[in-house]
């Protein structure tokens, strides 16, 4: 068993710490629910981070180049925790990682790569690309592991199939008609072994022939046709068009980051200087629409959460390895009965009674609102037992892995200053549990600059404390 991932970061103190940088880099040819789920899981595992960046290389696939890329992320970031900034990159997409890192010393950088679970060619590709990774003190990676995940091979293949096929590659959460401009973007790129295609019928929401490079489908196909942004008042007449005022406020979104890429990215290019003067009163414009219409976003959003209030059930996260995984430490026995039925039971009856006692909670994440819950209703013994259970076990069951991984080195000084060495550490660790009278929970938290060891009985958490300011970052049960 390992250290939780959690542990790797966010340890210095803080004044040394000036922000925190995610990097995720690669072709995304194009990008994929895996690629998207891989975004998802490290902002919502890794809550420090303060900036997240995603860098595309420019070499093409199938066609598909880093423009139909940078369209589809644009897409998939409507449904992101928050917004991540989506970068092109003329350099190879590792080399840009690497360069960041190095003209951003002061920065904590973490690089995102995903795998998919039990695919060992992945694990093999993540130590060649990081090789040089121990040359830049403030670079640490984060593997995201999916249950799933999908290639780029295999969705440029579906693409040549049809859209039903291509449908599973694209990320759940959006809508039919988002999912058939992803198709779109990636399909009209590959014209190998395709068919001509007709034109579409009248509510399709396909680009007719002869139409040109479209941001938005009209009731009509005729009257789909590319968007001309070289000036101001060209934008100001897309955006006061009927069909675009008849979108939904996401869709609408999608066309004003769309056009505020195209702008910018003309202006980038422009040499001469009466071009990037008319360009620069464009891109003002959009860069205002868009300020707003990220604005109504968030108040959309917030409505949301309170929506979602209503229907609140906590759940189990999945498991990120076999019940025979953790053997000779843990046998399966042990794990069935400690994740199906204790695990289980203490989410059931948690939720049971925050319904009868019509809680709510307003939160980005269960864990945002079970520590809220906690500390509110410490005097509540079914929520205090079983949201403590429920909570205690998410820790635990996510600290535990079958790969052991030693500590970073910025956590291995932070272990030796608090408790002389990674060995001594461990040692009190032990000793902590062993000491404790029945059963009970051994947490390691920071607090402030320091790690301290704290035991409490029963299902008892810091969070009951509604003051508690730390962060657990090992949770040990004890029985």
């Amino acid at each position: 068993m390992s250290l939780v991932n959690e542990l790797i970061k966010g340890l210095l103190p803080e004044r040394e710490k000036q922000q925190t940088t995610a990097v995720y880099a690669g072709g995304f040819k194009p990008p994929t629910s895996g690629h998207f789920e891989v975004v998802k899981e490290a902002l919502e595992k890794n809550p420090e981070i303060d900036e997240f960046i995603i860098f595309i290389g420019n070499k093409e696939r199938n066609g598909i180049s880093q423009t139909e890329s940078l369209l589809i992320w644009e897409i998939y970031n409507n449904y992101l925790p928050f917004k991540v900034k989506i970068e092109p990159t003329s350099i190879p997409p590792i080399k840009a990682v690497y360069d960041f890192a190095k003209n951003h010393p002061t920065r904590e950088v973490l690089w995102v790569i995903g795998a998919r679970e039990g695919n060992e060619e992945d694990f093999r590709d993540i130590t060649s690309r990081t090789k040089s990774i121990s040359k830049y003190s403030n670079l640490e990676l984060r593997t995201i592991v999916t249950a799933g995940g999908v290639s780029g091979t295999a969705a440029r293949n579906a693409a040549k199939v049809s859209l039903d096929k291509f449908t599973k590659f694209v990320p759940d959460e959006l809508s039919d008609e988002e999912t058939e401009e992803v198709f779109n973007l990636v399909a009209d790129k590959i014209t190998e072994g395709r068919k001509k295609k007709k034109d579409p019928k009248k509510g399709t929401g396909k680009k007719p022939k002869g139409s040109g490079r479209r941001l938005y489908t009209d009731e009509d196909p005729k009257d789909t046709v590319g968007i001309k942004f070289s000036t101001r008042q060209d934008i100001v007449d897309t955006l006061n068009k009927k069909s675009f005022k008849a979108k939904s406020h996401a869709r609408q979104s999608q066309i004003i980051n769309l056009i505020h890429q195209r702008v910018r990215a003309a202006y980038g290019r422009s040499k001469k200087a009466d071009v990037k003067k008319r360009l620069k009163t464009g891109l003002d414009y959009i860069t205002k629409k868009k300020e707003a219409s990220k604005a109504k976003t968030q108040r959309l959003k917030k409505q949301k959460l309170k929506e979602q209030k209503e229907d609140m059930k906590f759940k189990r996260p999945k498991l990120k390895y076999s019940y025979t995984s953790l053997q000779p430490y843990i046998d399966k026995e042990t794990m069935e009965e400690h994740f199906d039925k204790h695990f289980k039971g203490y989410t059931d009856k948690l939720n049971k009674e925050l319904d009868e006692k019509g809680i709510r909670i307003e939160a980005e994440n269960q864990i945002q609102a079970i520590q809220k819950i906690l500390g509110k209703y410490s005097k509540n013994n079914k929520i205090k037992n079983n949201g403590g259970g429920f909570y205690n076990h998410v820790l635990y069951f996510e600290n535990m892995t079958p790969d052991y991984k030693a500590p970073s080195s910025n956590f291995k000084k932070m272990l030796e200053e608090n408790f002389n060495s990674f060995s001594e550490f461990k040692d009190k660790f032990k000793e902590e549990g062993l000491g404790q009278f029945g059963s009970g929970w051994v947490f390691l938290i920071k607090k402030g600059n320091k790690l301290v060891i704290e035991s409490y009985a029963n299902q008892d958490n810091p969070y009951l404390d509604k003051d508690f300011k730390g962060k657990i970052l090992i949770a040990m049960d004890v029985w």
